[in-house]
């Protein structure tokens, strides 16, 4: 269920290779729209698109599991991000504005300027961290699709590469404004106009994302019918 290549750009040998292997199934389904469109006329299947299994879950059911932080007060959450200037220049702004300290899980510690850097964290704290914040700086999927879950302001600054996942469940839920392209040359003025747009987004527009997605209950039904 759900597979995912993780790229809209796939090398021809790996293209091949993957179709082989595809052709072999009787029902598929898979996470990016980019992967739909282009296996389904290689293979005599149908090919589903599904959210990833987390969407499967509601954030109900991962509070019933989730370890929050202790002590930590008001923070900002950042997660999985690649040191730049601008990303500390968004910090240095989100700190002022929401009057929160800048806590990094996972990575090295100078990848931003962090008050608080903790190494690592089991699943269950990775989604307390996630719900306790009061804002969430993230450049993975898998924090994205939680800050979405569990009704997070975020933004997200993109990886340097295999984006698409990302870009997909953004796309769905109509929140690419969430997505942070701060070009070298972009004066501060400008990112704080962005940024107060941004941070007023409202917790309903975060929820859209499950009005958008393809229906929970025929994904649930494809598993059970496949």
């Amino acid at each position: 269920y759900a597979a995912s290549v993780g790229k809209d750009e796939v090398p021809a040998d790996q293209k091949s290779l993957i179709v082989s292997y595809a052709k072999r199934f009787q029902a598929i389904s898979v996470r990016e729209k980019c992967t739909k469109d282009w296996l389904e006329t290689e293979v005599d299947c149908p090919v589903e698109h599904v959210c990833d299994p987390v969407f499967l879950l509601d954030a109900e059911e991962y509070r019933a599991i989730e370890k929050k932080p202790e002590n930590l007060g008001k923070y900002i959450l950042v997660y999985l991000v690649q040191p730049s200037k601008e990303l500390d220049t968004l910090l240095d702004f989100l700190r002022e504005k929401l009057g929160a300290k800048v806590v990094l899980i996972y990575g090295a510690k100078d990848n931003c300027k962090c008050d608080v850097h903790i190494r690592d964290v089991s699943p269950e704290e990775f989604l307390g961290y996630i719900d306790a914040a009061t804002y969430v700086v993230a450049s993975s999927f898998h924090a994205t699709a939680f800050s979405c879950i569990l009704r997070k302001q975020f933004s997200v600054v993109l990886p340097q590469r295999n984006t698409v996942r990302i870009e997909d469940i953004l796309s769905v839920a109509e929140l690419n404004q969430r997505i942070i392209r701060i070009e070298i040359e972009l004066r501060y003025r400008f990112l704080v106009i962005f940024f107060r747009e941004s941070v007023e987004h409202s917790a309903e527009q975060i929820g859209s994302l499950f009005h958008r997605m393809p229906d929970i209950s025929q994904q649930q039904r494809f598993l059970i019918d496949s």
